[in-house]
Protein backbone atom coordinates (compact mmCIF):
# COMPACT_ATOMS: atom_id res chain seq x y z
CA UNK A 1 0.00 0.00 0.00
CA UNK A 2 2.95 2.32 0.63
CA UNK A 3 4.60 1.46 -2.27
CA UNK A 4 0.92 2.59 -3.98
CA UNK A 5 0.79 5.50 -2.46
CA UNK A 6 4.31 6.27 -3.17
CA UNK A 7 3.38 5.47 -7.59
CA UNK A 8 0.23 7.99 -7.09
CA UNK A 9 2.51 10.79 -5.77
CA UNK A 10 5.15 10.08 -8.56
CA UNK A 11 2.96 8.87 -11.63
CA UNK A 12 -0.40 10.15 -11.24
CA UNK A 13 -0.48 13.50 -12.87
CA UNK A 14 -0.88 15.53 -16.01
CA UNK A 15 1.33 16.69 -17.72
CA UNK A 16 0.93 20.16 -19.39
CA UNK A 17 0.21 18.09 -23.06
CA UNK A 18 -2.29 16.59 -21.37
CA UNK A 19 -4.49 18.94 -19.70
CA UNK A 20 -3.87 20.84 -22.86
CA UNK A 21 -5.17 18.78 -25.06
CA UNK A 22 -7.88 17.27 -22.64
CA UNK A 23 -9.38 21.06 -22.50
CA UNK A 24 -8.89 21.57 -26.21
CA UNK A 25 -11.28 18.26 -26.44
CA UNK A 26 -14.04 19.50 -24.13
CA UNK A 27 -14.19 22.60 -25.48
CA UNK A 28 -14.95 20.96 -28.98
CA UNK A 29 -17.53 18.45 -27.00
CA UNK A 30 -19.07 21.14 -25.17
CA UNK A 31 -20.13 22.63 -28.58
CA UNK A 32 -21.65 19.85 -29.71
CA UNK A 33 -23.15 18.74 -26.15
CA UNK A 34 -24.61 22.12 -26.24
CA UNK A 35 -25.75 22.52 -30.32
CA UNK A 36 -29.22 23.44 -29.82
CA UNK A 37 -28.75 25.17 -26.64
CA UNK A 38 -28.38 28.53 -28.40
CA UNK A 39 -32.10 29.72 -27.01
CA UNK A 40 -35.87 28.78 -27.14
CA UNK A 41 -37.97 30.03 -29.59
CA UNK A 42 -34.87 32.22 -31.43
CA UNK A 43 -31.06 32.63 -31.40
CA UNK A 44 -30.54 33.97 -28.10
CA UNK A 45 -26.29 34.75 -27.46
CA UNK A 46 -26.26 35.05 -23.99
CA UNK A 47 -28.58 32.13 -23.50
CA UNK A 48 -25.54 30.17 -25.93
CA UNK A 49 -22.61 31.19 -24.57
CA UNK A 50 -23.81 30.67 -20.99
CA UNK A 51 -24.96 26.76 -22.24
CA UNK A 52 -21.61 26.31 -23.52
CA UNK A 53 -19.80 27.00 -20.91
CA UNK A 54 -21.79 24.88 -18.70
CA UNK A 55 -21.55 22.39 -20.92
CA UNK A 56 -17.41 23.09 -21.48
CA UNK A 57 -17.12 22.09 -17.44
CA UNK A 58 -19.39 19.50 -17.55
CA UNK A 59 -17.09 17.51 -20.01
CA UNK A 60 -13.59 18.98 -19.04
CA UNK A 61 -14.86 17.02 -15.50
CA UNK A 62 -16.12 14.17 -17.37
CA UNK A 63 -12.97 14.00 -19.37
CA UNK A 64 -10.36 14.38 -16.25
CA UNK A 65 -12.13 12.10 -14.30
CA UNK A 66 -11.94 9.77 -16.93
CA UNK A 67 -8.14 9.66 -17.40
CA UNK A 68 -7.63 10.11 -13.83
CA UNK A 69 -9.05 7.16 -13.06
CA UNK A 70 -7.32 5.33 -15.82
CA UNK A 71 -3.99 6.14 -14.51
CA UNK A 72 -5.03 5.53 -10.84
CA UNK A 73 -6.11 1.88 -12.17
CA UNK A 74 -2.84 1.70 -14.02
CA UNK A 75 -0.42 2.58 -11.38
CA UNK A 76 -2.23 0.10 -8.91
CA UNK A 77 -1.61 -2.57 -11.83
CA UNK A 78 2.32 -1.60 -12.30
CA UNK A 79 1.92 0.75 -15.37
CA UNK A 80 1.53 4.19 -16.32
CA UNK A 81 -0.33 5.73 -19.16
CA UNK A 82 -0.06 9.10 -21.13
CA UNK A 83 -3.34 10.18 -23.11
CA UNK A 84 -2.87 10.73 -26.74
CA UNK A 85 -5.65 12.75 -28.69
CA UNK A 86 -7.42 11.15 -31.91
CA UNK A 87 -7.43 14.20 -33.98
CA UNK A 88 -9.35 11.91 -37.13
CA UNK A 89 -12.27 11.07 -34.47
CA UNK A 90 -12.72 14.76 -33.03
CA UNK A 91 -12.63 16.44 -36.80
CA UNK A 92 -15.14 13.63 -37.85
CA UNK A 93 -17.03 13.96 -34.64
CA UNK A 94 -16.91 17.95 -35.27
CA UNK A 95 -18.65 17.38 -38.88
CA UNK A 96 -20.96 15.13 -38.03
CA UNK A 97 -22.26 17.21 -35.51
CA UNK A 98 -22.39 20.01 -37.49
CA UNK A 99 -23.97 18.38 -40.26
CA UNK A 100 -26.91 16.74 -38.14
CA UNK A 101 -27.29 20.27 -36.87
CA UNK A 102 -26.44 19.08 -33.30
CA UNK A 103 -29.54 15.75 -33.53
CA UNK A 104 -26.34 13.44 -33.26
CA UNK A 105 -23.11 15.04 -31.38
CA UNK A 106 -20.47 12.32 -31.73
CA UNK A 107 -17.79 11.84 -29.25
CA UNK A 108 -14.67 10.23 -30.69
CA UNK A 109 -11.32 11.40 -28.97
CA UNK A 110 -8.71 10.03 -27.23
CA UNK A 111 -6.30 6.98 -26.77
CA UNK A 112 -3.76 6.06 -24.30
CA UNK A 113 -0.12 4.99 -24.21
CA UNK A 114 0.86 2.25 -21.60
CA UNK A 115 4.34 1.80 -19.84
CA UNK A 116 5.29 0.18 -17.40
CA UNK A 117 7.10 1.67 -13.91
CA UNK A 118 10.33 1.36 -12.47
CA UNK A 119 9.15 -1.32 -9.99
CA UNK A 120 7.35 -3.56 -12.79
CA UNK A 121 10.15 -3.14 -14.64
CA UNK A 122 12.17 -4.76 -11.36
CA UNK A 123 9.80 -7.37 -11.09
CA UNK A 124 9.61 -10.80 -12.61
CA UNK A 125 6.99 -9.69 -15.76
CA UNK A 126 7.85 -7.47 -18.84
CA UNK A 127 6.15 -5.78 -21.24
CA UNK A 128 2.44 -4.67 -21.54
CA UNK A 129 -0.55 -7.78 -21.80
CA UNK A 130 -3.06 -6.73 -23.90
CA UNK A 131 -5.35 -8.11 -21.21
CA UNK A 132 -3.85 -4.89 -19.14
CA UNK A 133 -4.65 -2.54 -21.41
CA UNK A 134 -8.29 -3.84 -21.92
CA UNK A 135 -8.86 -3.56 -17.79
CA UNK A 136 -6.90 -0.07 -17.77
CA UNK A 137 -9.76 1.22 -20.82
CA UNK A 138 -12.32 -0.84 -18.45
CA UNK A 139 -11.35 1.38 -15.53
CA UNK A 140 -11.77 4.37 -17.73
CA UNK A 141 -15.72 3.37 -18.77
CA UNK A 142 -16.13 3.07 -14.93
CA UNK A 143 -15.53 6.54 -14.04
CA UNK A 144 -18.21 7.36 -17.07
CA UNK A 145 -20.67 4.99 -15.62
CA UNK A 146 -20.13 6.16 -12.26
CA UNK A 147 -20.75 9.71 -13.17
CA UNK A 148 -23.79 8.64 -15.15
CA UNK A 149 -25.13 7.36 -12.44
CA UNK A 150 -24.13 10.25 -9.84
CA UNK A 151 -26.39 12.59 -12.47
CA UNK A 152 -29.19 10.11 -12.97
CA UNK A 153 -29.42 9.89 -8.76
CA UNK A 154 -29.17 13.64 -8.72
CA UNK A 155 -31.66 14.00 -11.48
CA UNK A 156 -34.47 12.04 -9.95
CA UNK A 157 -34.79 14.90 -7.18
CA UNK A 158 -32.85 18.26 -8.91
CA UNK A 159 -33.20 17.48 -12.77
CA UNK A 160 -31.54 20.77 -14.34
CA UNK A 161 -29.58 21.39 -17.01
CA UNK A 162 -26.38 20.79 -15.81
CA UNK A 163 -27.16 17.33 -14.42
CA UNK A 164 -29.00 16.85 -17.80
CA UNK A 165 -25.65 16.92 -19.74
CA UNK A 166 -23.54 15.46 -17.05
CA UNK A 167 -25.69 12.52 -17.72
CA UNK A 168 -26.67 12.83 -21.04
CA UNK A 169 -22.25 13.13 -22.13
CA UNK A 170 -21.50 10.52 -20.43
CA UNK A 171 -24.00 8.10 -21.60
CA UNK A 172 -23.30 8.65 -25.43
CA UNK A 173 -19.18 8.84 -24.17
CA UNK A 174 -19.66 5.20 -22.30
CA UNK A 175 -21.82 4.19 -25.29
CA UNK A 176 -19.35 5.77 -28.32
CA UNK A 177 -16.00 4.29 -26.35
CA UNK A 178 -17.66 0.74 -26.35
CA UNK A 179 -16.84 0.40 -30.14
CA UNK A 180 -14.34 -1.39 -31.39
CA UNK A 181 -12.54 1.34 -33.78
CA UNK A 182 -9.17 2.41 -34.15
CA UNK A 183 -8.02 4.63 -30.80
CA UNK A 184 -11.03 3.94 -28.69
CA UNK A 185 -11.06 1.85 -25.20
CA UNK A 186 -13.48 -0.47 -27.00
CA UNK A 187 -10.82 -1.81 -29.29
CA UNK A 188 -8.81 -2.58 -26.68
CA UNK A 189 -10.93 -5.01 -24.95
CA UNK A 190 -12.27 -6.13 -28.39
CA UNK A 191 -8.77 -7.26 -29.16
CA UNK A 192 -7.21 -8.73 -25.74
CA UNK A 193 -10.93 -10.95 -25.33
CA UNK A 194 -14.31 -11.17 -27.09
CA UNK A 195 -16.25 -12.78 -23.95
CA UNK A 196 -15.19 -9.49 -22.08
CA UNK A 197 -16.12 -7.01 -24.81
CA UNK A 198 -19.21 -8.99 -25.17
CA UNK A 199 -19.27 -8.71 -21.21
CA UNK A 200 -18.94 -5.04 -21.17
CA UNK A 201 -20.88 -4.29 -24.41
CA UNK A 202 -24.08 -5.77 -22.73
CA UNK A 203 -23.57 -4.09 -20.08
CA UNK A 204 -22.84 -1.00 -20.94
CA UNK A 205 -25.84 -0.97 -23.17
CA UNK A 206 -28.16 -2.09 -20.52
CA UNK A 207 -26.54 0.47 -17.78
CA UNK A 208 -27.35 3.25 -20.54
CA UNK A 209 -30.99 2.49 -21.19
CA UNK A 210 -31.79 2.08 -17.65
CA UNK A 211 -29.75 5.27 -16.76
CA UNK A 212 -31.74 7.38 -19.49
CA UNK A 213 -34.80 5.55 -18.17
CA UNK A 214 -33.67 6.97 -14.48
CA UNK A 215 -33.31 3.86 -13.07
CA UNK A 216 -29.68 3.02 -13.30
CA UNK A 217 -28.16 -0.33 -11.59
CA UNK A 218 -24.48 -1.67 -12.01
CA UNK A 219 -25.47 -4.91 -10.55
CA UNK A 220 -28.46 -5.61 -12.71
CA UNK A 221 -26.48 -4.20 -15.94
CA UNK A 222 -23.90 -6.60 -15.22
CA UNK A 223 -26.13 -9.70 -14.64
CA UNK A 224 -27.50 -8.58 -17.90
CA UNK A 225 -23.53 -8.73 -19.26
CA UNK A 226 -22.51 -12.16 -17.70
CA UNK A 227 -25.99 -14.04 -18.86
CA UNK A 228 -24.97 -12.65 -22.77
CA UNK A 229 -21.44 -13.92 -22.35
CA UNK A 230 -22.07 -17.21 -21.23
CA UNK A 231 -24.64 -17.01 -24.36
CA UNK A 232 -22.03 -15.96 -26.52
CA UNK A 233 -19.26 -18.80 -25.65
CA UNK A 234 -21.88 -21.80 -25.62
CA UNK A 235 -22.99 -20.72 -28.69
CA UNK A 236 -19.83 -19.58 -30.54
CA UNK A 237 -17.04 -19.21 -28.39
CA UNK A 238 -16.20 -22.74 -27.44
CA UNK A 239 -16.00 -23.80 -30.95
CA UNK A 240 -12.92 -21.32 -31.35
CA UNK A 241 -11.53 -22.14 -27.96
Amino acid sequence: MLQFVHNVKRYCRFSLREVEELIGIAFVFAFGLSFTDWGVESFDYLIGVSNLLTAFLVVAVSLFFHTFLKKLYAIWRGYTITHRTWTAGILGSAIITLLTNGRLPLFFSSSFDVQTTAMRRLGRKHGVHMGAVARIAIAGMFATSLLAAVAQWIAMVWPGYVVQKLLTFNALYLLYNILPLPQIDGSKIFFASRLLYTFIVVSVLAFVLMALAGASSFILAGGLGLIATIIFWFFYEKDWS
